[in-house]
């Protein structure tokens, strides 16, 4: 079970992060409530909708490293096929952290993500404004789009190991070993070889992406095109900037 102090320091941090880029998935926000923190209410209030929130993926983990909630006690550690590729992807993005780059985060992306399923997925509704042959190019955004916002964070994501400590179907449930700082759970959903999702403090990363790209779109009017150009701008320029 996860405890209290825990829940209210995951929370506390989401609601500094999401308060500051100006946008509030909603999942967070439940907790805020739930919590009935007078603190987290007063930032609720204070947040200014402005800008679609690249940094709140940082909230989720951006794929496997933001993870807030202590994980109590020594756990076994799992042998299914997945936890095989969990204990991978895992190992490649504390890697990631320790470089610190966006080019080392998209190599662990494309290697052990299914980025494509996540980008369809983080569309919603507007999928069906979707051309197939947009697919690929959006795709390639939503990689570059994570990573970057990865590597901002790079500094907070690291640790010393991620393990896998359970298998269930579909999933695999990972200890993430932080010296110091404590464990901390990472939920990752696994389909194939792929990640296709990971759910940090109850949060799934394809959710809360798909807030995002939403926020975006209906600022945009309701066309997928404000996603593209959205992507395509602010990518570029972070790029430019590493």
């Amino acid at each position: 079970m996860f405890c209290n102090t825990g829940f209210m320091t995951g929370t506390k941090i989401a609601t500094k992060i999401a308060t500051k880029i100006g946008i509030w998935p909603l999942a967070v926000l439940r907790r805020v409530v739930m919590l009935g923190a007078s603190h987290g209410r007063r930032e609720v209030e204070e947040g200014a909708m402005s800008e679609p929130g690249r940094r709140a993926l940082a909230v989720a983990g951006g794929l496997v490293l933001a993870a807030w909630l202590g994980i109590a006690g020594v756990a076994q550690a799992a042998t299914c096929q997945e936890a095989d590729i969990a204990n991978r992807a895992g190992a490649a993005f504390l890697d990631a952290a320790k470089k610190g780059s966006a080019a080392a985060f998209s190599s662990a992306l494309a290697a052990y993500t299914d980025m494509e399923q996540i980008t369809v997925f983080a569309l919603g509704k507007f999928r069906t404004q979707l051309a197939p042959e947009r697919r690929a190019e959006l795709t390639h955004l939503t990689g570059r789009y994570v990573s970057t916002t990865l590597a901002d964070f790079a500094a907070k994501f690291r640790g010393t190991a991620i393990n896998a400590i359970d298998c269930r179907p579909g999933e695999v449930i990972s200890r993430f070993e932080r010296g110091a700082r404590g464990a901390e759970r990472i939920t990752w959903r696994i389909n194939g070889s792929k990640v296709t999702d990971v759910n940090v403090q109850n949060v799934w990363l394809g959710q809360l992406l798909r807030d995002n790209y939403a926020t975006v779109i209906k600022k945009g009017g309701g066309s997928i095109d404000a996603l593209f150009y959205h992507l395509g701008a602010k990518t570029s320029a972070e790029v430019g900037n590493k």
